[in-house]
């Protein structure tokens, strides 16, 4: 399953709906080459926000005397990354679009969703480590 999501590109003025332009019933849109790059500091940058976000759940709910909490926070989170990362290694998890993207000649869509897969894993790696780290006393 495919869900195609273009909102946030739209805001930020990637993409652009020029159905408008063209009158045969089928939607089109113009993507700016900046799709690309803005996608993979995206996506790059995710890491280590989950990091921070698994260290600041477990460092203040510490502090706030509710550990149970943070843990359960981290190792939820980092449950449903993983069982998110099978989905998508396997094929069936739902795939989401944000920029509509060119069909090529050759489809490496199965590549695709494994390497998906083993990103989503290493998301859930580093919400676990970061919820390891907010853990210890460091200060």
């Amino acid at each position: 399953m495919e869900i195609k999501w273009y909102w946030p590109m739209e805001l930020l003025g990637l993409v652009k709906d020029i159905s408008g332009e063209y009158n045969d019933g089928w939607t089109h849109y113009q993507v700016s080459r900046m799709c690309d790059t803005v996608m993979k500091y995206l996506i790059f940058g995710l890491i280590s926000v989950l990091f921070l976000l698994g260290f600041l759940a477990r460092r203040l709910t510490a502090r706030a005397g509710r550990d149970a909490l943070g843990i359960w926070l981290v190792r939820g989170g980092s449950i449903l990354l993983l069982i998110y990362a099978l989905l998508l290694a396997a094929g069936v998890g739902p795939y989401l679009k944000l920029y509509p993207k060119g069909g090529g000649f050759l489809s490496f869509d199965t590549l695709e969703h494994i390497l998906q897969g083993i990103y989503c894993a290493l998301l859930a790696l580093a919400l676990f480590l970061g919820g390891r780290l907010g853990r210890r006393n460091l200060l």
